[in-house]
């Protein structure tokens, strides 16, 4: 029996995210982005445009980033965030099931994806790896691999003392969105948190955006951040525990001995190693 989307992940599947228009300057899209809490958000494409390729366009904090670090900020805020934005594959509300999911991840690199509704007057949503924790905890996937098995290591680890645009920098270097601040064993700084302090009490006309505390900020120390406690877990543990972890305490990773683990790890090295297997019945 397939699994399908619609069945397993209703609340995500039919959530309500901001509008974001092709037109909207970049500065604008960010502060919608920081205060919807997601890592992403869809932007609006004609209604002529074709879906036959099965994808649509997003903005996300990696994205944003990236483009802030290159170039002249300023103009780049004020660009249509369509200027800004990435690729990233979609589903149906009504039609797709949970592997053609996990490749769609898998094709994309990115953790989400823009689930497209039947109904063409309602705006899209979004489905995050993240919602796909929860299906560790109802046996709809297992895996029989164990922490030590999925981790992702060394740990990148960064003085408090560092400049957040190094930091930025760092993190775009390595491909890594998180790292441990030295003499700690469990704080955690993420790009998402360096970004919401980047961009914190600012007016939202794009013409009034303050260019020179940006540049500012960029040159704090990383001590100025708030960091996010981690739990810890056991190497030897199994990926349904660290799921539940990851669920339990609201955070985007969890610390092992061996490493750091994210949604990603213990959803889709599982399955790119052939260990993950996906039933329609909980177990």
């Amino acid at each position: 029996m397939t699994l399908m989307l619609d069945e397993v992940f209703p609340i995500a599947m039919s959530r309500t995210v901001p509008k974001l228009k092709a037109s909207t300057p970049t500065v604008v899209a960010i502060w919608t982005l920081l205060s919807s809490k997601m890592e992403a958000l869809p932007i609006e494409q004609p209604k002529n445009v074709s879906k036959e390729f099965r994808r649509a366009k997003a903005i996300s904090g990696y994205t944003v980033i990236s483009k802030l670090l290159e170039g002249d900020r300023l103009s780049m805020l004020e660009e249509p965030c369509e200027n800004n934005s990435l690729t990233v594959g979609t589903v149906t509300l009504a039609g797709d099931d949970l592997i053609s999911l996990l490749h769609i991840f898998e094709a994309t690199t990115f953790g989400y994806a823009v689930v497209e509704k039947p109904d063409k007057e309602k705006d899209p949503s979004l489905i995050f790896i993240r919602d796909l924790l929860d299906l560790h905890i109802t046996g709809h996937i297992y895996s029989d691999l164990l922490v030590s098995d999925v981790t992702s290591s060394p740990i990148f680890s960064i003085s408090r003392s560092a400049r957040l645009k190094d930091v930025l920098r760092d993190m775009l270097k390595r491909k890594f969105r998180r790292a441990l601040l030295k003499d700690s064993e469990r704080q955690i700084i993420t790009d998402r948190d360096i970004l919401e302090f980047l961009f914190a009490n600012r007016r939202l006309e794009a013409s009034a955006f303050d260019i020179v505390a940006l540049e500012k900020a960029l040159d704090k120390e990383v001590e100025i951040i708030k960091p996010t406690v981690a739990q810890k877990i056991g190497r030897h543990d199994n990926l349904r525990t660290a799921a539940q972890s990851m669920i339990e305490s609201g955070t985007s990773c969890v610390l092992s001995p061996s490493g750091l683990i994210t949604p990603w790890d213990l959803i889709m090295k599982p399955w790119r190693l052939g260990h993950l297997r996906v039933t329609s019945a909980s177990r």
